[in-house]
């Protein structure tokens, strides 16, 4: 069968959608090229996996027994194409890193073009971005196989289930705040609880983020349910949203700070004043445990552990370079 493998994952998304226009508008085709693509996929299967009118589409039967296969066919696109492209870069030297936002912030920047220079013509960098639960799930699919993740477990004492699959090397340690207008009422405070601003509307990271359900666990712990009327998983829209608003903003510290050398002419428009009880996060190099490593991986962990010196918890990084299978 000499069927474009793409068509499924078209046939899929439009299963899910039931409309052509916006089912386009998530593969980034026009509706014509869908149509086209879908009708080739019917003749090729020889059934009909739509029913069509001018306002309504549906599965047929056919369609609806094609798509758990198509789902499957899709998933192993995916999966075979990340596998393809890790095993390429492996090969030439190349390491993907995972980080959480806020690079700047903490300097992960400066950190992975300090290893480039320091390893140039050996090996170079990639870097991901995304939230600690989409950088887990990508060491675990080996998507990435170094990540810089956020601990977000509020409890000092408190055994994460991560450290079961994982080597952590803690980096930086961070302490929660709570982010308003200089003009706000309680700006001048020198602490904060969380009870203190349970009457207050609140502007957090992004719905699903890591940092959005310790935010709102913490606000339901302290009694009450945060009044949430922003979220933005740009750290610069939500420090905009406080400066020109009555509304609060939970963040770790160094999210508070101008990505830029210096505040503007007249002042830091925002207070971030720290949370009592205190809360504290850590940021670390994580990678999975029990498996072997590239020589780049186990350069930058070397790298790292250098860099740090005795703030690096020594952590072994299993031997030898994997090769092709």
């Amino acid at each position: 069968m000499s069927l474009n493998l793409d068509y499924f994952r078209e046939f899929t998304v439009l299963s899910d959608t039931l409309n052509y226009w916006e089912a386009a508008d998530r593969l980034y085709l026009n509706q014509s090229t869908l149509s086209k693509h879908i009708i080739a996929l019917e003749k090729e299967i020889g059934y009909p996996l739509f029913t069509r009118s001018t306002r309504h589409v549906s599965l047929t039967a056919y369609g609806q027994a094609l798509l758990p296969y198509a789902r499957s066919i899709s998933q192993a696109q995916v999966d075979y194409s990340a596998e393809l492209c890790r095993v390429f870069d492996r090969d030439n030297g190349v390491l993907t890193i995972g980080c959480i936002p806020a690079m700047p912030q903490y300097r992960l920047t400066e950190l992975i073009l300090d290893f480039d220079r320091e390893y140039s013509g050996s090996y170079r960098t990639k870097v991901a971005e995304g939230d600690t639960s989409d950088l887990t799930k990508d060491l675990i699919s080996r998507t990435c196989e170094l990540a810089f993740v956020r601990d977000l477990t509020s409890k000092q004492n408190e055994t994460s289930s991560f450290d079961e699959q994982f080597v952590r090397i803690p980096y930086v340690t961070d302490r929660l705040v709570a982010v308003m207008s200089v003009r706000h009422r309680l700006a001048g405070e020198t602490s904060l609880s969380l009870k203190d601003l349970k009457n207050e509307h609140f502007c957090f990271i992004k719905e699903n983020s890591s940092l959005y359900d310790l935010s709102r666990r913490l606000c339901l712990d302290a009694g009450f349910m945060p009044d949430i009327v922003f979220d933005s998983h740009r750290i610069d829209s939500i420090l905009e949203m406080v400066t020109n608003s009555d509304c609060v903003a939970l963040l770790p510290g160094r999210h508070a700070t101008f990505p830029y050398s210096t505040a503007p002419s007249d002042g830091v428009p925002f207070a971030a004043i720290p949370l009592e009880p205190e809360v504290c996060t850590s940021v670390s190099l994580c990678y999975m445990k029990d498996i072997p490593h590239s020589d780049a991986s186990r350069a930058f962990v070397d790298f790292f552990r250098k860099r740090m010196g005795d703030e690096a918890k020594k952590a072994e990084i299993p031997n030898g370079t994997e090769s092709p299978q």
